[in-house]
């Protein structure tokens, strides 16, 4: 008789180290906007040099993802992580101490920016995918649905720590909270991949064996999946392609949005406080999007949920369309709460899974680094070329059309990319196959 094995009780532990660890990165992350308050008042400098920083730490952290993803395949995840959990922690403390702009471009915009990209991201999803193995996609927006929480929690305790330590101690405190949450957690409790332990106490069949017997079951296209898929091999597939140009439509269009949407809806005359609220919703139903996408494609596949959510988004830019000031409250209300849907349930894990079920795990860290990449070039591309068009045209109408059309782009690319034709989803493996493998241990 089978029993509970070490694995299937210890993946949540993986799991709630990994939310932990997404949660406090990203959270950081988007403290800036806190912390550019008070450098604006004690130094010289404008808005335009301060955001510079956060722009360069966006640049940096594209171009690491591919690099992070080689070190995550050649090394072990877990000491990548440690390692980023160190850079990141020192990087917040070093900022603690700047006098002058040149150094907060080195240490937040660089530093800081490789901390962060050696400990999230790629490095969590590959642990993920280890773990979890055909519930990866459920396992990654699970996780990465910690971004929002940290969100919710780091801002205001940001502000409250500037009002009582100033913006310095601010910085000494959250690197603090970096390398207890993160290095110290990650270290004694993360591990890279399960160990291979039996089912049974007749020790007949391996943890390893069952797992490979379970993914031969859900290979579609037997030569595709049984070939070993290298980040070399992959660039010469149009499947790797159409996935990175996904990435960078999805990122270049919500990123475009999210960052230009309040100042449309001031511009139509809505009050700035209303605004902020729906901004904060969207927020929250990203964090619930995520969340649950994830956990969506493992049943339905990975095309039907990127199309659905993507839907999600298209329709809240024609409620967006649609609003003015004389618009009742429930419209604006319905556009956050479908807008943050939509774009948390498209977000990099849907990639990371898809990225399993077309190239397998051998090359995941290197492969999905190159998506995240397209991600990162998108978010860069698309809130300057919304503010471009808008000093253009005047106006946001051809913004907000060229979003909707980028969008749908997307989705028939990803599913053109058709990782349904390659392998099936745990959602879809006939029942009579399913206790062969992994899900139900």
């Amino acid at each position: 008789m089978r029993r509970r094995s070490f694995q299937t009780s210890y993946q949540w532990v993986i799991l709630a180290v990994s939310f932990i660890v997404v949660a406090i990165s990203y959270g950081q992350r988007f403290t800036f906007s806190v912390f550019l308050i008070s450098l604006l008042e004690e130094f010289s400098w404008n808005r335009a040099q301060l955001s510079g920083v956060f722009s360069l730490n966006m640049i940096v952290c594209g171009v690491m993802s591919p690099i992070v993803g080689i070190l995550v395949d050649r090394f072990n995840a877990k000491q990548v992580i440690l390692v980023g959990a160190c850079l990141f922690s020192l990087s917040l403390w070093l900022s603690s101490a700047i006098h002058s702009l040149w150094q907060y471009y080195l240490i937040y915009g660089i530093l800081g920016a490789v901390g962060f990209s050696l400990v999230a991201t790629v490095s969590q999803s590959k642990i993920l995918v280890n773990w979890f193995e055909a519930r990866g996609g459920m396992a990654i927006g699970v996780a990465f649905s910690g971004t929002g929480i940290g969100i919710l929690c780091l801002l205001p305790l940001s502000q409250f720590l500037i009002l009582h330590l100033t913006w310095r101690g601010a910085y000494l405190i959250l690197g603090l909270m970096i390398f207890v949450f993160i290095f110290i957690l990650s270290a004694l409790f993360q591990k890279e991949r399960p160990e291979n332990r039996t089912f049974d106490k007749s020790g007949k069949q391996s943890q390893q064996e069952l797992q490979e017997s379970f993914d031969n079951l859900q290979l579609v296209n037997k030569n595709w999946g049984l070939e070993t898929w290298t980040l070399t091999k992959a660039v010469f597939t149009y499947q790797f392609w159409l996935l990175w140009v996904t990435c960078v439509l999805n990122g270049a269009d919500v990123y475009c949005i999210l960052v230009h949407h309040m100042a449309y809806l001031v511009d139509m005359g809505f009050d700035k406080m209303l605004a902020s609220f729906m901004f904060g919703l969207t927020g929250i139903f990203a964090t619930i999007g995520r969340g649950c996408s994830g956990s969506i494609s493992d049943r339905i596949g990975r095309e039907k949920t990127y199309i659905l959510f993507q839907v999600l988004v298209i329709i809240s830019i024609f409620v967006l369309f649609a609003l003015n000031k004389e618009s009742p409250l429930f419209l604006l209300l319905l556009y956050g709460v479908l807008l943050g849907l939509g774009y948390g349930g498209v977000g990099p894990h849907v990639i990371a899974i898809t990225v399993v079920d077309i190239f397998g795990r051998t090359s995941f860290g290197a492969i999905y680094g190159f998506a995240v990449l397209g991600f990162g070039i998108g978010n860069a591309i698309g809130p300057w070329l919304g503010g471009f068009l808008f000093d253009l045209m005047g106006n946001y109408r051809l913004v907000f059309l060229i979003a909707i059309l980028n969008l749908s782009v997307s989705s028939l690319l990803f599913w053109i990319a058709a990782p349904r034709k390659i392998r099936i989803v745990i959602g879809k493996v006939p029942e009579e196959l399913k206790k062969l493998g992994p899900a139900n241990k």
